[in-house]
């Protein structure tokens, strides 16, 4: 639908309109003699003038008032989910799956975390990981391949000095985080395979202040068997290890909170714990409908300047020469 950014100048028009009425002495009576045609030439190159004239003018117009048209687009009218990753990077998920295979815990949870990122394309994500000390990898963005990136890199502690595990320490950065945004839905995703035995603050103390911000956490506990390398007089050996999950506060994190617990012993269990947090957030899309209009005074001037060469051109070449 045209609209127009200054319709009043559309009154312009009118005068065109009286242009174009015949005068009572310009009306003739048709004659019906061999030479009619002949004889109504002038008339009707006179009478085309008047149209071409009049049509010149009401283009002017027309672009003078700033005819407006455009397509109608569609935008998602919701601010989405925020979401803080947390991962565990302790010594421990850096034991290998299998003997055989060189993949660690820490690969697997790496790549459920960017599986996740994947289905979240409308929502708010930052990347905090700890082991002894808490740090944030990424702050809350859109910019998706970017967090991908700092997810990838993520890598196990390189010293026994920065060992460990502080949950409640990572718990409330991520809160803090979340806490003051103008979003109706923050949650927390966080995956570990030990239990908490480092940090400033205890679960318990991170839980009373997390409660009250009205943040969901959903806490994945990370107990796949797995093996270490060790060099030994008799050559290579592997040494299973069993992970240190702490079920029950994890359990109590998330239940404090709404979110949902979820044990994974395999990679298979762990990218179904990753979906299962996926549909359990699903934020439903609505969206807003607007006309995005474009002035297109320019067409109507330009098509005024083609209908006046036409007018000069049938002025100078035909009238003029055809001395009519």
């Amino acid at each position: 639908m045209i609209t127009f950014a200054d319709p009043i100048f559309l009154i312009l028009i009118i005068p065109s309109f009286i242009f174009l009425l015949p005068s009572k002495k310009n009306i003739k009576v048709p004659s019906f003699k061999s030479h009619t045609i002949e004889r109504s030439t002038p008339f009707l190159l006179s009478k085309l003038s008047q149209i071409l004239i009049s049509i010149v003018y009401i283009l002017l117009v027309v672009s003078l008032a700033g005819p407006l048209w455009g397509i109608k687009k569609k935008y998602p009218d919701n601010k989405g989910i925020a979401i803080e990753m947390i991962l565990d990077r302790s010594g421990s998920m850096g034991v290998f799956t299998d003997p055989y295979s060189g993949v660690r815990r820490i690969d697997l949870a790496k790549s459920s975390y960017i599986d996740f990122i994947d289905k979240r394309p409308n929502d708010l994500i930052g990347l905090i990981s700890f082991s002894k000390y808490v740090e944030t990898l990424c702050p809350l963005t859109m910019s998706h391949e970017v967090l991908k990136d700092f997810t990838d890199n993520i890598d196990i502690v390189k010293t026994k000095e920065e060992d460990g595990t502080s949950l409640g320490d990572a718990l409330l950065l991520g809160a803090s985080r979340l806490k003051e945004l103008d979003i109706k839905s923050k949650i927390i995703v966080l995956l570990t395979d030990g239990n908490s035995n480092s940090g400033q603050y205890t679960t318990n103390e991170a839980l009373n202040l997390i409660e009250n911000w009205g943040i969901k956490v959903y806490t994945i506990g990370f107990n796949m068997e797995g093996y270490v390398i060790q060099n030994t007089l008799f050559g290579q050996q592997t040494i299973p290890v069993q992970s240190s999950v702490d079920q029950k506060i994890l359990k109590s994190i998330a239940s404090s909170t709404g979110g949902q617990f979820i044990l994974a012993g395999n990679n298979k269990e762990l990218k179904n714990a990753i979906e299962a947090i996926n549909n359990l957030e699903l934020d439903e899309m609505k969206y807003n409908q607007e006309d995005f209009k474009k002035n297109h005074y320019r067409l109507f001037l330009y098509l005024s300047y083609i209908l006046l060469l036409v007018f000069v051109f049938i002025d100078t070449f035909i009238v003029k020469r055809l001395d009519l």
